[in-house]
Order: C-alpha cells, then structure tokens, then sequence
C-alpha cells in the first residue's frame, strides 16, 4: 500500500520555494532594496520666549509659552536662521543670518531632531534658500484670523514668519510630508513645538554663541552624531 505524503501548509512550502529562488545555483536571486542611510546626523531648532508687546500678542494669540522660532542653528552654534520683523544689530528683518548671541538672556529651549546626513544637509539648504526673503506680515494676520493658506507652493521669493520657516525647511529637506501638515499660517511657534516632539527631538545643548567658546573648526550639522 503507497502511502500519500502529506501536504505542507502553503505558507511553509512558499517560504521554502522562496530560499530556493535566492540560494539555488544558477538561478537568479530576489533582488534587494539598497539600505536605508542611518539617521546619524541632527538639526537643532529652538523656541524663545521674547520680551515686548509683539512677543506677548503672538504668545496670546498662540495660547502658548513660545514667541519666536529660531528655523536652524547654523554648524558651530554661533549663528542661526530665522525670520523677524525687527531689526537686530543691524541685520534687517526677514529671513537673515543672524548671530545667536541676540538670544542672551531670554528664555530658549534648544531641540535636536535626530534625521540622516543627507536631510541635515537639505534643510540648511532650504533655509538658506530663503535668505533675504521679507517677513511675512500677511501671514501673521492670516493666523490671526484663520485666513486660507497657500504656503506648501512657496519657492523662492516668498515671506515667511518664524515657525513658518522653520517647519517649511523641514519639509523641503525630506523630514516631513505634506499630507500630515496643517497649513504654515496656522503653526504657531507652540504648534512647531509638538511637530518637533513628534519627529523625535529632544533637548539639546546650549548653543556654542551663548556660551562664549569658539566653534569646533570641523563641525557641522552633518557630522553631529546622535547619541543616547
């Protein structure tokens, strides 16, 4: 009497088959996804509590602690990217480089948000893309009264607030998708915040330029390591 061999479930004969196509002599193997780049590198961003009426109204209008972001701490810590509406020891408003030592004795929460090389690098370029740009007045009166927004078009040439800066550089740099975002005129610099925690950051040091030391001579974003 010939005995039937019994049959064995689908999903451990495929797994099988499936070793055979990769493992098997002259034939050829499952081609494979490239690596993903680690995320080794950070960008670091900050959030500060400004004196004066103008900081108060966008505090009171923003039902939050934080007035101001600053878009990017440059490599080194000695200066930043952000967008003001004022002038600040002569750098004109808008989007400007501008020393971090303006900060000094204000309140400031620096964040590092952990990404790859690759992104660090693309987000300081999206930020420098936006130098000279103006201050985008307009905006702020359309988060003041809930206007539409068309902000995910802007290229080069636009206006932009702080934290409508800072998250538009994350999204040009790969970090964020469009699909998840609410439009840049309705981000506070409290809603910046709670976009920075949800992509991981986490308190960083104080920046090199409020501490008076000098730079690394071979620092950059690009090369600042996460670390646990």
């Amino acid at each position: 009497m010939t005995r039937t061999a019994k049959r064995k479930p689908r999903g451990v004969a495929q797994a099988i088959a499936d070793l055979g196509k990769v493992d098997a002599p002259g034939r050829d193997s499952t081609p494979s996804q490239p690596p993903q780049e680690a995320r080794t590198a950070v960008v670091t961003v900050g959030l500060v509590k400004g004196r004066g009426i103008g900081s108060w109204l966008i505090r009171w209008l923003a039902k939050g602690g934080w007035s101001h972001c600053v878009a990017i701490v440059l490599p080194g810590g000695m200066h930043v990217i952000d967008a003001r509406v004022d002038v600040i020891d002569g750098i004109p408003a808008g989007v400007q480089i501008r020393p971090v030592s303006y900060l000094k004795g204000l309140k400031c929460l620096w964040l590092e948000i952990p990404c790859t090389p690759s992104e660090a690098k693309a987000i300081e370029e999206a930020a420098r893309s936006a130098l000279g740009d103006r201050y985008d007045i307009a905006g702020i009166i359309d988060f003041a009264t809930g206007a539409p927004d068309n902000s995910w078009k802007r290229t080069r040439g636009q206006d932009f607030f702080c934290s409508a800066l800072g998250i538009w550089s994350l999204w040009r740099g790969g970090l964020l998708s469009r699909d998840v975002l609410v439009p840049f005129t309705s981000i506070t610099p409290g809603g910046a915040l709670g976009i920075y925690w949800g992509l991981g950051a986490r308190e960083a040091p104080t920046p090199a330029g409020l501490l008076d030391i000098e730079p690394s001579p071979d620092s950059s974003i690009a090369s600042q390591k996460v670390t646990s």
